[in-house]
């Protein structure tokens, strides 16, 4: 990555309280834009391609007219997915087809998820047509009119939520998410969310059922979103680590991937604990349920995992001040104002139950 992006130390601390702010996000969209940008130079060089040649005068002739424009199109979710598929498609001794790039820079005919409230506005790509973000492992599912009538109206209603109750994960998601692709639903008709490495900004989602599970999976991914790109900046781990027990998974897990979910699930605490404090009354019984499963269970994963030797130091520091945060959380649930008694043991049982089920599958 080019020198000029890189985390200063006020950022591990802002990211263990769970709500990432604009300007750190702002910071990490330019940076995987460059990262972006030195992917394209990556194949252009190596493809030796007249075709990429003419394509990269032409951003070159662009950059030096509007550049905000020019770098629109790294920002773009598919850029890097396009562009690491053309590399590997380039090893394999294919040849990389540059029309992909040129629709970056055109605008984009997905359907938009517009919503304002108050003077707070946002504006979402609901884009299931793009092939570069057909990546999430599930099928998308392109909605059609009375469907994405049901987008519009669950992704305002969300909008409104976080407006009102969440100001500061509003800002992050305006921020932070550009694009939803949209995923068909699960078997049994749950929710499916998803994010991909390459693709920074966009999550898949299938349609939430209401605008707390709108929320809820919007937080989830956009903390995934948030960690590829500070691992980028500055790498959490060196390898794979242990495989262990994951509280929020039926199969172990290894190092990376525990990490990744104690983050998500950090973020979820965060947005539970806020929507039990500020949220409306009818709400607060949810909040304290979903509150009460998460946090220990991933105040008890981050614990395990800061033991593991395959963390670097800034990993190191980051699941400290999440460990730190986490306990602080934990210790406030039994404390005066926590949730009920007999909640907590609820939670308990259900993490104790998980636990028996599907631990036995850990290994180092």
């Amino acid at each position: 990555m080019p020198a000029n992006h890189r985390l200063i130390p006020d950022d591990l601390g802002e990211l263990a309280d769970g709500r990432p702010g604009p300007e750190l996000l702002q910071r990490l969209r330019a940076a995987q834009s460059s990262k972006n940008k030195l992917l394209f130079e990556a194949l252009r060089r190596r493809a030796a391609d007249p075709d990429l040649d003419d394509l990269f005068r032409d951003i070159e002739r662009a950059e030096r007219l509007d550049p905000p424009a020019a770098h629109a199109p790294f920002s773009r979710p598919s850029a890097g997915v396009w562009a690491v598929h053309s590399l590997r498609l380039l090893t394999a001794g294919g040849r990389p087809d540059p029309a992909h790039f040129a629709t970056l820079s055109a605008p984009n005919d997905a359907p938009v998820l517009r919503a304002q409230h108050g003077d707070a506005r946002i504006q979402i790509a609901l884009d299931g047509l793009d092939p570069f973000l057909d990546v999430y492992g599930c099928p998308v599912d392109v909605p059609q009119h009375a469907e994405l009538a049901l987008w519009r109206e669950r992704f305002a209603a969300c909008w409104r939520l976080l407006v009102t109750f969440h100001p500061r994960t509003a800002a992050a998601v305006q921020a932070g998410i550009s694009t939803i692709v949209p995923l068909r639903s699960g078997p049994n008709g749950e929710v499916v969310s998803a994010t991909f490495g390459s693709a920074f900004g966009a999550v898949g989602l299938s349609l939430p059922a209401d605008p707390l599970a709108f929320a809820e999976n919007l937080v989830h991914e956009f903390q995934h979103l948030v960690l590829v790109a500070i691992d980028d900046l500055a790498p959490l781990t060196d390898g794979a680590g242990r495989t262990r027990y994951a509280p929020w998974r039926d199969d172990p897990r290894p190092l990376p991937g525990r990490l990744h979910g104690c983050f998500a699930y950090l973020g979820i605490c965060a947005f539970w604990r806020r929507h039990r404090r500020c949220g409306p009354e009818a709400d607060r019984a949810l909040a304290d349920r979903r509150l009460a499963r998460w946090v220990t269970p991933t105040l008890q994963t981050v614990r395990e995992l800061r033991t593991d030797p395959a963390l670097t130091d800034v990993g190191r520091v980051l699941g400290s001040a999440m460990e730190e945060r986490l306990s602080a959380w934990a210790d406030q649930l039994a404390g005066p104002g926590g949730v009920p008694a007999d909640v907590l043991r609820e939670a308990d049982a259900a993490a104790a139950s998980h636990r028996a089920l599907h631990r036995d599958g850990a290994r180092s």
